[in-house]
């Protein structure tokens, strides 16, 4: 946890400098994710989202985010944009695996609820 908080601050120092820096807030994100701080990757991702709407990535790790925020739904909506542009992508093979697993236990929630 440490060298992931650490990192963060040293994100933060090059954000300062240059907030359009896309790989930082990128890799600050993912630090976000691994310290369990999922409103703050959101956050990030978002950001990068917005700066490289192509980027499959964004919406694998935004994901991520959101099913840590209980947004099953907002989820499934980015595991099925991560699966868009190349096919052969191993961003594509983990975003098809997330998101089995994320409409499974959506479904089975749902289930419960209609009970």
């Amino acid at each position: 946890d440490n060298d992931f908080e650490a990192a963060t601050t040293e994100f933060d120092t090059v954000l300062s400098l240059d907030p359009a820096h896309f790989a930082t807030r990128l890799f600050q994100a993912i630090c976000f994710l691994n310290l369990e701080r999922p409103a703050e990757a959101h956050v990030a991702l978002t950001a990068c989202v917005a700066q490289r709407p192509n980027f499959q990535w964004n919406y694998y790790f935004r994901a991520q985010a959101q099913i840590s925020l209980g947004q099953p739904e907002r989820a499934i909506d980015d595991l099925k944009q991560a699966t868009m542009g190349r096919r052969q992508s191993i961003v594509v093979d983990l975003a098809l695996r997330q998101l089995e697993t994320v409409q499974k236990s959506s479904n089975d929630s749902f289930s419960k609820g209609a009970e």
